[in-house]
């Protein structure tokens, strides 16, 4: 399931970067780019603050209710229609029982399409959790080699879950006006490194505010 979610948005994020190049391109009627465009830098500088609830297929894990504290780099955020943007930042969430340390970092990139003040995007972001406790789970691992009686082998070994984590991000209620960022209902959909697949990380940022530095 989460490997056809990352197909999926790796999908429509190829789909708005060939969109951004072709809108991009210049046409014979467009007049020669003003130089006070050409100084403004193509930068923009967003520092945020939201609530969110974070949940993984870890045994036992509950519920998890927090803030995240973010900080992105909109990258032409006014020239083009697609800008890309991106971003690192920090999650915390109780409660404090099962968690390792009660935080996350995480960086990442994305795009968005500019309709107006509507911002929608997609992204993907790399991170370092402590949510979760990782889980011990028993695997069975080939044996090199052969066995006494000329058969191949196997063993059980315990595996734990890494804490380190891809997922797959989509906010498709953003929004812009001038300095002011916000965005709600933004969902995450990843998975544990390793083993790669064996658990389903899910966040939900119910309302992320910000304004550009």
């Amino acid at each position: 399931m989460a490997v056809r979610l990352f197909a999926a948005g790796a999908a429509l994020a190829a789909w708005l970067v060939a969109s951004s190049a072709r809108a991009d391109e210049p046409t014979h009627a467009e007049a020669p780019p003003d130089r006070a465009a050409d100084v403004a830098s193509p930068l923009q500088h967003v520092v945020s603050a939201g609530a969110l609830v974070s949940w993984t297929s870890l045994t036992g894990s509950p519920l998890r209710y927090g803030g995240v504290v973010q900080y992105d780099i909109e990258i032409d955020s006014s020239g083009s229609r697609y800008p890309l943007r991106a971003f690192t930042g920090m999650r915390g969430a109780g409660p404090l029982g099962g968690a390792l340390v009660p935080v996350e970092l995480f960086a990442g990139g994305g795009i968005a399409a500019a309709f107006g003040p509507w911002r929608p995007g997609v992204g993907l972001e790399l991170g370092l959790t402590g949510l979760h406790r990782p889980e011990q789970r028993m695997a069975m691992t080939q044996i090199l080699g052969e066995r006494r009686d000329g058969r191949e082998g196997f063993i059980e070994q315990a595996e734990s879950s890494s804490p380190c984590y891809l997922q797959f991000d989509a906010s498709p209620l953003a929004f812009a006006a001038g300095a002011f960022r916000v965005s709600a209902g933004e969902v995450g959909v990843g998975t544990g490194l390793a083993p790669a697949g064996t658990v389903l990380r899910l966040a939900f940022t119910v309302l992320r505010l910000g304004g550009a530095l």
